[in-house]
């Protein structure tokens, strides 16, 4: 991949990046000089289990990344279920409410 990333800015002249799971950039340290900027996927669903907690989660894995680079940060697929779940913990409301916190 590192190949393909710098034969694409070779021949275009423009910034490339790629976009992974954000638990594989602590497992391939060449994710982090790939592109010309960090674009990971964080979805929060996979460790959140209850809604209220998605915005915090997703807030500490933002400012991860932001500490341990200098190149741009801007996640991806940061969203929870918007249909609700059988104990109404994910919901569209408390989806809104917690993504409003997050980015505070």
């Amino acid at each position: 991949m590192l190949d393909t990333t710098r034969r694409l800015r070779q021949a275009t002249g423009k910034p490339v990046t790629t976009s992974e799971e954000w638990g594989d950039y602590w497992i391939y340290d060449d994710l982090w000089t790939i592109g010309d900027w960090i674009i990971p996927m964080c979805i929060p669903t996979g460790a959140v289990f209850e809604d209220r907690w998605g915005g915090a989660w997703t807030r500490d894995r933002y400012d991860r990344f932001d500490a341990l680079t200098d190149l741009p940060v801007n996640f991806k697929e940061v969203g929870m279920p918007t249909d609700g779940d059988a104990r109404n913990l994910m919901s569209e409301v408390v989806r809104r409410r917690n993504t409003t916190a997050c980015w505070r």
